[in-house]
């Protein structure tokens, strides 16, 4: 491409579509730049004060540097529909670093997600496939069923299919 070429791009691909209230509890689960999906997400319900959802975010990255949206998540904790865990492999800051150490896993998830037997309640992955793969195995593990997941990404369906089995019920990407 040269300088004044006009490109065409379609995207994002594979988004959740998200009601007010059409849910109790939404739990958000992401690593590395996995967390901007559910910025968006964030935002909408805090613009919505009559939204009830309670949201809790577990969000893991390398380093305590690399936390993208930091602050506004930390702000979105001051109302309390909102939760926000953060976890590291990686403490930079040992003084000021208040969350956790280590990946997300079923323990984490466990202390911090509504239980599986709830039944209003969805839970959506964004990260690289690693996460995405480990998140599914613990959520599976814990009993949470596959038609609450939703994984964003061209592959989320596959990855879900390959932790819960082939012919398991699948989320909409909608919530009824």
């Amino acid at each position: 491409m040269n300088s004044g070429d006009v490109a065409e791009f379609r995207g994002p691909c594979g988004g959740f579509e998200y009601s007010p209230n059409s849910i109790d509890y939404l739990s958000l689960l992401s690593s590395g730049s996995g967390c901007a999906p559910f910025i968006q997400i964030m935002r909408d319900i805090i613009r919505n004060s009559s939204d009830r959802t309670q949201v809790s975010m577990l969000h893991y990255s390398e380093c305590d540097d690399d936390i993208i949206y930091k602050a506004e998540m930390k702000e979105h904790t001051k109302d309390s529909r909102f939760n926000v865990y953060f976890s590291v492999g990686q403490v930079k800051h040992t003084e000021k670093w208040k969350g956790g150490v280590g990946y997300i896993n079923s323990k984490v998830l466990s202390e911090h997600l509504p239980s599986p037997d709830v039944k209003s309640h969805k839970v959506l992955v964004c990260g690289g496939p690693s996460m995405v793969c480990s998140a599914l195995q613990d959520l599976s593990d814990l009993g949470y069923r596959s038609e609450n997941i939703f994984v964003y990404g061209q592959f989320g369906t596959e990855q879900v299919r390959a932790i819960y089995g082939r012919h398991r019920k699948l989320s909409s990407h909608k919530l009824n």
